[in-house]
């Protein structure tokens, strides 16, 4: 167990974090949140205490190559365009809170449809029983192409359920002194969006509506009022939620490493920490794993297809000749099997060396762009669209969203929907603060 070089990975984590609050008063910056998942994901595959597959040097340089172009990106943009002062304001004052409370609602239910076609799929299949007998066999039926078909235009139904969520958090928390009849539908109508995300037996559903509510949320609070303490609480408070329901749904559906013995084997601490095994290996396996991606994929091999993925997608409804990648990822031996490579897996297969380092300057460049929009101006818009940069920041040591539809999709919401929901009366939400 390497005790030090995992200690000053996690100072370094803790540097980032705490620079982050010093500069934009907020642990959430593009920069911060990046160096913080890094940091801790490399400090924590550093304590060694998984026996992987040696992870050569030539991957190291891969990866820092990458974290240094990311951050290269932020500082860029930050250095061309300082931070101003800002002012905050917690509602966007040219948007009509009944106006997106009827677009939330419209939405909820829409994903409700989408959340009932899933369960109607699932009961002429396998029966909805299954899922309190046998839910890892939901699971498996998710992956095969009869579903997978079947589900294909109604899956963005289901989507809109995700979306709801966030929506719903940035109405709480920019309406909470009027509306109150409004108010409680909005509750009602958020609860129930993020229950139906619980019975996609899928850990990215749940932990998408969490995490893009939690950034939203983030994005309402007046920075003049977070003090380090109190953003150490919610940010705290936020893993802590992540890691439980992670964990509460890996146990249900049965991907915990107790139930897979080849990767519990490589867990040197022992039966009595088996709990902390599984989180553990998903934050840490994705190093060794992008080693092997790498090793058995040529670089550029999908022409940059991958980036573009739900585009090439749509384009492939139209044209047969069109050949869409493999959005599943394959199982690498690291060395049990592991099928999540890190968001750099699709830059290399894209583009080789130039993708490892040119796109994450680029993301870095305009996440930071994004954010030092959302200090001028607290918009729906730049609230929703920042919240999914952060997203997308948040699993970059997991695998790449900036190839999901449901983040293209929500990226158009948020950038068309908050257009046919202004008010002619701004001075009318003027009043209306957290």
């Amino acid at each position: 167990m390497s005790i030090l070089p995992a200690l000053g990975f996690l100072a370094a984590a803790a540097g980032f974090a705490t620079l982050s609050m010093r500069v934009y008063r907020t642990f959430f910056s593009p920069a911060g949140l990046f160096g913080l998942v890094w940091m801790t994901t490399i400090g924590l595959y550093s304590l060694g205490i998984v026996e992987y597959v040696e992870v050569r040097l030539e991957t190291w340089l891969m990866i820092g190559a990458s974290i240094a172009a990311f951050l290269a990106g932020c500082l860029a943009v930050h250095v061309l365009r300082p931070p101003k002062p800002q002012e905050h304001h917690t509602v966007d004052l040219d948007l009509d809170p009944r106006a997106l409370a009827k677009f939330i609602v419209v939405s909820g239910a829409l994903g409700l449809v989408g959340f009932a076609i899933y369960l109607s799929i699932i009961q002429r299949h396998i029966g909805l029983d299954t899922f309190r007998t046998n839910p890892h066999l939901v699971r498996d039926l998710q992956a095969t192409p009869e579903f997978r078909s079947e589900f294909a235009v109604p899956r963005f139904l289901n989507y809109l359920n995700i979306a709801t969520v966030a929506l719903g958090v940035y109405w709480l928390a920019s309406f909470r002194a009027h509306y109150q009849t409004w108010r409680r539908v909005i509750k009602a109508a958020t609860i129930t969006a993020f229950a139906t995300t619980l019975f996609a037996i899928d850990r990215t559903f749940p932990i998408a509506a969490l995490s893009c509510g939690y950034f939203v949320y983030e994005a309402t609070v007046d920075p003049r009022k977070t003090t380090i303490t109190s953003g150490l609480f919610r940010i705290t408070t936020f893993v802590a939620v992540l890691v439980v329901v992670f964990m509460a749904i890996a146990s249900f559906s049965g991907k915990t490493v107790e139930q897979n013995r080849s990767a519990f084997a490589r867990f040197t601490p022992g039966e009595e920490y088996a709990s902390f095994a599984y989180p553990y290996m998903y934050v840490t396996g994705n190093i060794p794993a992008f080693q092997e991606f790498v090793r058995h994929t040529d670089g550029g091999v999908t022409h940059g297809k991958f980036v573009f993925l739900p585009l090439v997608k749509f384009l492939g409804i139209f044209d047969r000749n069109v050949v869409v990648p493999e959005e599943v990822g394959k199982f690498y031996l690291i060395p049990f099997e592991f099928n999540t490579t890190t968001w750099l897996n699709i830059f290399w297969s894209d583009f080789g060396f130039a993708g490892l380092v040119v796109l994450p300057m680029m993301v870095g460049a305009l996440s930071t762009w994004l954010h030092l929009r959302l200090r001028a101006s607290r918009s729906l818009a730049n609230v929703f669209v920042n919240a999914l940069g952060l997203y997308v920041i948040l699993n970059s040591v997991f695998v790449n969203k900036i190839v999901s539809s449901p983040t293209w999709m929500f990226a158009i919401i948020a950038i068309v929907v908050p257009r046919f929901l202004r008010t002619s009366r701004p001075q009318a939400a003027a009043g209306v603060t957290a």
